[in-house]
């Protein structure tokens, strides 16, 4: 599934709580409980769920996972504001649902599509994950010495 990340925001902006919501969002740090695949030695970041850069991060097991290790960041607010986003979000017009065939591959901007899947039964499912990310100038001149 994908949801236009800016479409959703203009939209979510006019709708009943959503400036509030947008603002709580980009005003409150989240803890995010980082995934057992990405884990290096620390159990949680701390973020914005709307901000400049990434334009989104949103990822509610990893959020919902936060809440238990961050209590000062689950506070009624943070769990209210979060569950509107949630369920704006899922119900958006912009939701698009469709099923991958063998050898398609979809490539899309992490930080402006929000992007999900859903249960699977296919034991022998196999999706691969790429991360790219633009460098600096700088950096990829440091890289390459």
């Amino acid at each position: 599934m994908v949801v236009n990340g800016p479409r959703f925001l203009r939209d979510f902006a006019k709708a009943s709580h959503g400036a509030d919501c947008i603002r709580f969002l980009r005003e409150n740090d989240y803890a995010f409980r980082v995934p057992d695949a990405f884990f290096t030695g620390q159990r949680f970041i701390t973020a914005k769920i709307l901000a400049e850069e990434p334009m989104i991060r949103f990822r509610p097991d990893c959020i919902e996972r936060g809440f238990d290790l961050r209590p000062d960041l689950a506070t009624k607010e943070h769990r209210f504001y979060y569950s509107l986003f949630r369920d704006a979000v899922e119900a958006h017009a912009s939701r698009t649902e469709f099923l991958m065939a063998d050898g398609e591959m979809v490539v899309y901007d992490n930080t402006r599509l929000l992007h999900g899947r859903t249960d699977f039964q296919d034991p022998l499912r196999h999706l691969i994950r790429v991360r790219m990310r633009e460098r600096k100038h700088t950096e990829a001149l440091q890289l390459a010495s």
